[in-house]
């Protein structure tokens, strides 16, 4: 019996996929068609343009879709992060998306996004508004706000948003995250040769 892949099987009929050259050496993987107005359509974490295949045929009878892959993900270029991790920055991801849409002939365009991509959007829409007409953004919580009011019983129950916070933030990290870390937060990285150093500390175990 054949092995059956995602690579296999066509989520988009109708949709062609192509790669957008976006500069220094990246390229993004989208899936484009439908008829109207441009759709981005940006996908959250760890997903790829993959979770729109339900809806791409409905929304295609109204808009151009653009389903993208954003850098790190799916058939997009992943390429190795700089030191302060900023070829990784929303900004950074914002400005791909932002040149995928003008390469495609798109100046002014519409996006729906999901929890990451709803990050990159909403840094998007900070960044160039002129090209945004419309957002709509899923499943995204207000990160400053939720962070601002963080108490132990809030990083009790989500250890690894805690993590990820952590990894990309080093200042705030060590003041935010190292020392006010609960036994169900970041000491069980402390050793770890993972964590980014600004995440690691000798705080003996948690009792």
């Amino acid at each position: 019996m054949p092995l059956v892949t995602m690579n296999s099987i066509d989520l988009f009929p109708g949709l062609a996929a192509r790669d957008v050259d976006v500069g220094d050496g990246v390229r993004i993987h989208v899936r484009t068609g439908g008829r109207g107005s441009p759709l981005l359509l940006l996908h959250g974490h760890p997903q790829t343009h993959a979770i729109w295949h339900k809806v791409a045929p409905a929304l295609g009878e109204h808009f151009t879709l653009v389903l993208a892959d954003l850098r790190g993900y799916g058939d997009s270029s992943k390429p190795a992060g700089d030191p302060d991790h900023a070829n990784y920055s929303k900004r950074t991801m914002a400005r791909d998306m932002l040149r995928v849409m003008q390469s495609l002939g798109h100046e002014s365009f519409d996006v729906l996004a999901h929890d990451r991509g709803a990050r990159v959007a909403h840094r998007l829409a900070l960044d160039h508004a002129a090209s945004i007409r419309r957002i709509v953004l899923l499943d995204i919580a207000p990160t400053l706000a939720m962070y601002e009011q963080t108490t132990e019983a809030f990083a009790r129950a989500y250890p690894r948003q805690r993590f990820m916070r952590c990894s990309t933030r080093p200042a705030l990290a060590r003041r935010r995250c190292a020392l006010k870390s609960t036994c169900g937060g970041l000491r069980y990285v402390r050793r770890s040769a993972s964590a980014p150093s600004h995440c690691r500390t000798d705080t003996a175990p948690c009792s």
